[in-house]
């Protein structure tokens, strides 16, 4: 990115920009005014609970002249939030980010909030003074003014304003309409002069009230100095004219609340917003210039970058190493596995992945043994090349970073490094940061749409998600005696990231506290014996076998009522809400199979069984087979539940939540046993 800082000379311009009356009714009062009746406010049925409710949020962001700096963006916001609920407290505390790069800085030259309560039925109102409001600084780069309102309580109304002078033209501030609390009015104004191009993205789920826009001619007033004349002094020249600009107004209202629900990745990926990036600037008669960015300029940056491509070029340091690996394993298939093990074993992963560049660099990250993603998995394609495999470096957002946009080629949309390797006309994705990855099987936290390759001969996207599938089958062997006394033994294997994620859970914990915490979490039975097979072979499937046995027996007069899926079936819809807008992501895709023996005791017959059944999703997403089959004085249930998608769309999640209503009521039914 160009950091675009227009100065005294270049433009000789004081923007002015004013919205008229336009066509919706906005409730944005004057700051400070408030009334009784403001106090009063009805929610939404869908959003009755809320902690805070957003009564009003209104941006503008306009262009003017700062004599003597040049010309900047202005950013102004003004927002008032009623507390509702105890929890709605924290809506107190705000912050504003600012930037500072190559000596210029943002400033925040206006900074006014106040608190109103209703006491005895009048407003009394508090204001934000300095004592609540402190900076923090984030880094060299970014400072964030954090501030506090004061005196508030359940019930209070907050209002804040702030304004932003900014000398980055190309930081046109983006505006979200939606946050994790209703918001009953969102509005932002846009007045951008012909001047600059910049490209608009929207996303979110919600519909606009107003998304309009209108030509306009803004009026120029500039003051500025013209040098020293013949006295000696400064000569002030003033020049006014107008600029054709267009005036933005996007509107939405009564937004509801974005929640944190299952099998998302990031907030920021759902939430209703407007985003800008600058991608030209045409000046009549002073400037023309393009910062539009392709993905092939992006790509082609990245390979010539010091702190990227080129590093991996440079190869001694790990000369003897892989000349031992070559010796030791001639077939190809081997001498990969066996690279990819010495790195991984070699260069640990310190943790970080704020970014897709070296640190410290490679040679000193491979001789101090760790290093951050960028530097391990580099490492690892270098390692590849000179042994004369095609790899190359793949950059990716993680799945708590957010989804890249393919029509924004950014670098820093991108946070995570991982590898892709050919070998017998199939590409694979490899990590060397993740002890349990195996070729072709990424962390889950890499699971998160595409990334691009970096290649001279091949660039482009590729599909993170590929191959990626969690399997989980178990077998329970079940004996009762004539008092319906459970006892029993259970195998459960998993493979592919089923088997990652509690491999990890397990590493992380230590055996001893999963052990404790997987007894706590079946409370309703005896649990003994675990035993952990396969922990330390990630590529075996991962096994628990262990004993169960009831406290108390199961029948009821001559009868015996068993649930065959009470251990590890599914008890709870995941899916609370009844409706959904945004995707179902899992990642991957899933298949769990559970297979219950039975043995019927001696006098005792079947009485009732599940009817067997089977669903099917649409568009082969998903299905759902559940039979229930007497053999041998035996009773043996098998369910399997089949998710073929790692995303399922808004559109599908009505299907989805039923689907899994039907799971939870068929795993919940009972095998019936009579007394002969």
């Amino acid at each position: 990115m160009h950091f675009l800082s227009i100065r005294n000379g270049l433009i000789t311009s004081l923007l002015v920009c004013l919205w008229g009356t336009g066509r919706a009714q906005s409730p944005q009062q004057k700051f400070g005014k408030i009334e009784v009746e403001d106090f009063s406010v009805a929610l939404p049925a869908s959003d009755s609970g809320a902690a805070a409710v957003v009564l009003f949020d209104v941006g503008q962001s306009y262009f003017e002249w700062a004599n003597g700096l040049g010309l900047r963006v202005n950013f102004e916001r003004h927002t008032r939030i009623k507390i509702l609920t105890k929890a709605g407290l924290d809506y107190a505390s705000s912050y504003v980010t600012l930037t500072e790069r190559s000596g210029d800085k943002e400033v925040l030259p206006t900074l006014k909030g106040y608190t109103y309560n209703l006491v005895d039925g009048k407003v009394e109102k508090e204001k934000l003074d300095k004592s609540g409001i402190f900076s923090e600084e984030l880094s060299k780069t970014i400072q964030r003014q954090k501030f506090t309102l004061p005196n508030v309580r359940e019930g209070s109304i907050i209002e804040f304003t702030y304004r932003i002078q900014s000398p980055f033209l190309w930081n046109l501030r983006d505006w979200a309409f939606q946050s994790d609390i209703p918001v009953l009015w969102s509005e932002y104004n846009v007045t951008i002069p012909d001047w600059f191009v910049y490209k608009q993205l929207s996303q979110g789920y919600e519909p606009f009230f107003v998304a309009d826009q209108k030509r306009a001619s803004t009026q120029l007033n500039m003051t500025y100095n013209n040098g020293q004349g013949r006295s000696g002094q400064s000569s002030l020249q003033s020049h006014v004219q107008n600029i054709p600009s267009v005036e933005y107004k996007w509107i939405m209202k009564e937004v509801p609340a974005l929640h944190e629900e299952q099998y998302m990745t990031t907030f920021a990926d759902y939430i209703a917003k407007i985003e800008f990036e600058l991608t030209g600037v045409e000046i009549p008669g002073q400037m023309t210039d393009s910062y539009a960015r392709s993905w092939a300029t992006l790509n082609k940056d990245l390979l010539e970058s010091d702190d990227f491509g080129q590093s991996i070029s440079r190869t001694g340091y790990f000369k003897n190493e892989l000349a031992l690996i070559k010796t030791q394993h001639s077939q190809p298939a081997a001498q990969m596995a066996a690279i990819f093990n010495h790195v991984r074993s070699k260069v640990k992963w310190n943790g970080e992945m704020n970014h897709i560049f070296l640190s410290n660099g490679l040679r000193k990250a491979y001789d101090k043994g760790v290093g951050n993603v960028a530097e391990v998995n580099l490492i690892l394609t270098a390692m590849l090349r000179e042994a004369g495999y095609q790899a190359d470096p793949v950059i990716l957002s993680t799945r708590s970073h957010g989804r890249v946009n393919p029509a924004v080629p950014l670098i820093a949309r991108f946070n995570y490094v991982v590898v892709a390797v050919q070998h017998e006309g199939a590409e694979f994705l490899i990590d060397a940061t993740d002890p349990l990855s195996m070729p072709d099987m990424l962390p889950f936290r890499c699971l998160n749409g595409n990334g691009w390759r970096v290649s001279t001969t091949r660039p482009g996207w590729v599909e993170t998600q590929g191959n990626a599938r969690a399997s989980l089958m178990t077998q329970a062997q079940i004996e009762l005696d004539e008092a319906g006394q459970v006892v029993g033994r259970m195998n459960v294997s998993s493979a592919g990231h089923a088997a990652m994620i509690t491999r990890s859970a397990i590493l992380k914990e230590g055996k001893d506290e999963f052990t404790d915490a997987f007894v706590k979490k079946h409370s309703d039975w005896n649990v003994s014996n675990l035993a952990i097979s396969n922990l330390e072979q990630a590529d075996e499937a991962l096994k628990l076998e262990y004993d169960i046995a009831t406290e108390g027996g199961m029948a009821t007069g001559d009868m015996i009522y068993l649930t065959p899926m009470m251990l590890e079936g599914i008890t709870e819809n995941p899916f609370k809400s009844e409706a959904r807008k945004f995707p179902v992501d899992y990642g991957m895709t899933s298949e769990k199979v559970h297979i219950v023996s039975i043995n019927i005791p001696e006098g005792y017959s079947v009485e009732e069984m599940p009817k067997p059944v089977l669903v099917t999703l649409p568009d082969k997403g998903g299905k759902f087979t559940y039979s229930a089959t007497v053999m041998n004085n035996k009773v043996q249930v098998i369910s399997k539940v089949q998710l073929m998608k790692p995303m399922y769309f808004g559109e599908e999640y009505t299907y989805l939540r039923e689907f899994y209503n039907m799971i939870v009521a068929k795993h919940a039914e009972q095998v019936v046993l009579k007394k002969n």
